[in-house]
């Protein structure tokens, strides 16, 4: 233990490792709890203020600011206004467990994952799992982790058995589930969920978008009837192309010589998606001037992919955050995830 008549200081002690894969804001928060631990802080110790603390570390505030949120919200550090920021505790607020179960591991729901890290606080544990899409496998997961967890956090997509995958959820206490991406109506009860609106968002992105395709004949939609996306988005599609008088195609497959100049291709999966810029290659249409393309979800390789894919895609980002402030609060609310439009050359 230190000697009280020493005066510590945090600050003094305490550099942020650039180089380090550590967030700047967990070592912070991470070197205040050390120093609780090895007694060198004590309560109605005081930290260095905000300002101090960045620039001491050349970080900014908003850096210092998380750690310090982290830690009050830990019970660690009390603010008192115009005096600064306090050790309260010296014990912290007790670990909320949540289980993350994914269908896979992809691009899209790696957003979601880092979301999730980057807005729960320190004080949150967050146990991952892959079911693939697996009713039979997300029952092995959910029978083999028997820790009681203050929530469940499901994307639920089922290639087996999806009436069984559907039980399995609804067996769950609906007041710590949380379910992410689709809005599946087998599912009852008062839980929380995040959700595409996979008709309405395809239908007002088209409305949006239909200046653009009013230069081709034909707005085709290459739908994938047994992946992820569900039926929803064949009727959003539909239903824009019967209100607007656009002439339309709904495929289920990809063959050679189903290419059409003049048309534009809306590809809900990403491996259509690769098939079709194949075609259209080997034919050596221009897109964006002969041919039109939309693909569903943004990624960084659609940011460059041919000068430039158009993309309708949710926010899974913000589908994330979404669901870490449920976590945060422990209110359960149902919400429409914002969409948006990436409008770039390939229309």
């Amino acid at each position: 233990m230190r000697c009280k008549m020493e005066k510590y200081r945090f600050e003094d002690h305490f550099t942020i490792n650039k180089n380090s894969p550590v967030p700047a804001y967990q070592q912070v928060t991470e070197a205040v709890l050390e120093a609780i631990k090895t007694e060198m802080l004590s309560v109605d110790d005081k930290l260095p203020s905000i300002n101090m603390l960045s620039k001491l570390n050349h970080v900014s505030r908003a850096t210092v600011e998380k750690s310090y949120a982290d830690l009050c919200e830990l019970g660690i550090l009390g603010a008192h206004h115009g005096k600064g920021f306090f050790i309260n505790s010296m014990i912290p607020a007790p670990e909320i467990r949540v289980l993350l179960l994914f269908n896979q591991l992809n691009s899209y729901n790696r957003l979601i994952y880092d979301s999730l890290i980057n807005h729960l606080g320190t004080h949150v544990v967050i146990d991952f799992d892959i079911y693939h899409n697996s009713a039979a496998h997300l029952g092995h997961i959910l029978k083999k982790r028997s820790a009681n967890y203050a929530f469940y956090l499901i994307i639920p997509n089922f290639q087996d058995d999806a009436d069984h995958g559907y039980r399995l959820i609804n067996r769950l206490p609906k007041s710590k589930l949380i379910l992410l991406d689709k809005n599946i109506r087998d599912i009852s009860g008062d839980f929380g969920i995040v959700y595409e609106n996979f008709a309405g968002d395809i239908y007002k992105a088209l409305v949006q978008l239909f200046q653009q395709l009013r230069k081709y004949h034909t707005v085709c939609l290459i739908y994938e009837e047994s992946g992820y996306f569900p039926e929803d988005i064949v009727q959003g599609f539909v239903r824009f192309c019967k209100s607007y008088n656009v002439s339309y195609r709904v495929r289920y497959d990809l063959t050679a010589g189903n290419v059409r100049e003049g048309e534009a291709y809306i590809v809900v999966s990403d491996d259509r998606m690769m098939a079709l810029l194949k075609e259209i290659h080997e034919r050596e249409l221009v897109i964006g001037k002969e041919v039109g393309i939309i693909s569903y979800n943004d990624n960084g390789a659609k940011k460059v992919m041919q000068n430039g894919l158009t993309t309708i895609s949710t926010d899974f980002f913000k589908m994330g955050k979404l669901a870490a402030e449920m976590i945060r609060s422990g209110s359960m609310t149902k919400i429409e995830n914002t969409f948006n439009i990436h409008l770039r050359s390939s229309v």
